[in-house]
This record gives structure tokens, sequence and C-alpha cells, in this order.
């Protein structure tokens, strides 16, 4: 268990440093803070999102593939293929 939501946490501290870094230090200078603040926010919000989907579909995929008897063909080192 521990394997699999290790690099959830991980990932999710690493975002959520990208957020609280640009909410208090990107922008200060500029007229547009809020704005800046915001994109910078979401921005790293929507990239997190996207990871953790793509993340867990590969570990807990909704979909396998059905492997049917009738379609299990093996070709050995001699080029012959074998069917079940």
């Amino acid at each position: 268990m521990l394997e699999s939501t290790l690099p959830i946490v991980i990932v999710t501290g690493i975002f959520g440093f990208i957020a609280i870094f640009g909410f208090f230090f990107v922008g200060r200078s500029s007229s547009d803070r809020g704005l800046v603040q915001t994109m910078v926010v979401t921005t790293a919000f929507c990239l997190w999102i996207f990871w953790l989907a793509a993340y867990m579909a590969q570990i807990h995929p909704l979909l396998a593939p059905i492997l049917k008897v009738e379609e299990a063909c093996v070709q050995d080192a001699m080029n012959n293929t074998i069917c079940t």
C-alpha cells in the first residue's frame, strides 16, 4: 500500500510547494498581482489534477484486456505459430 501512496504524497507536496511559492512570491511588483497569483495557483492545481488522473489510471485501470483461449497464439524460434 505504501508503494502506491508514496509517489502521490511526494508529487502532491511538490505541486503544493509550487502553488504556495507562486502565491506569495510571484508577481510582487506587478500591478495585476492578484491575477498573476490566481494564474500560478490554478496552473499548479490543473497540472496536479492531470498528473493524478494519469497516475491513477495506470495503477487502477478501469478497462483491462481480455484474452480468450481461442485467440492465444505463440510463435516459437522457428517461426511456427502454435494456437490452442
